[in-house]
């Protein structure tokens, strides 16, 4: 998929776009329910390419800058199957890359404020809780920040 959208991104978007998602972080809103359906690889595909043809070709641009510059900066982390430090590893490559060199295709992309510091302080303070924590009162908050 890297291929793909470094090489032929703006021949797909200029050919596949629409008008409901006018800027990055509206078509980064439509994605997000899309995570919930990973058990099901037909729908996951289909509510993110359906986000995609939603999204104007800017919202589109600014979102696959996002992505490969991540993609650039720590490479094998969008990839199934990891293991835990190698998740935790990831976790911190991204919060450094985020706040550092491609915080300007990030800003595009989430809404602007200290979001980003607060984001990183809880994602770092829950990383110190037990996954089977039954009192996690900020998931919530956590989902809204991760990437």
């Amino acid at each position: 998929m890297e291929c793909h959208l470094s090489q032929c991104f703006e021949e797909y978007v200029a050919c596949f776009h629409g008008n409901l998602h006018q800027d990055c972080v509206d078509l980064r809103s439509c994605m997000n329910p899309c995570y919930g359906l990973g058990d099901d690889p037909a729908a996951y595909q289909a509510c993110f390419d359906g986000c995609y043809h939603d999204g104007t070709v800017a919202a589109n641009q600014n979102l696959n800058a996002m992505t490969l510059c991540v993609a650039q900066q720590c490479p094998g982390c969008g990839g199934a199957g990891l293991t835990a430090q190698e998740k935790m590893d990831c976790d911190g490559c991204l919060d450094d890359t985020l706040a550092g060199p491609c915080q300007s295709e990030w800003s595009r992309c989430v809404p602007i404020g200290d979001q980003l510091v607060q984001c990183g302080q809880l994602q770092g303070c829950l990383v110190i809780c037990p996954a089977d924590d039954p009192g996690t009162p900020f998931q919530n908050e956590y989902l809204a920040c991760a990437p």
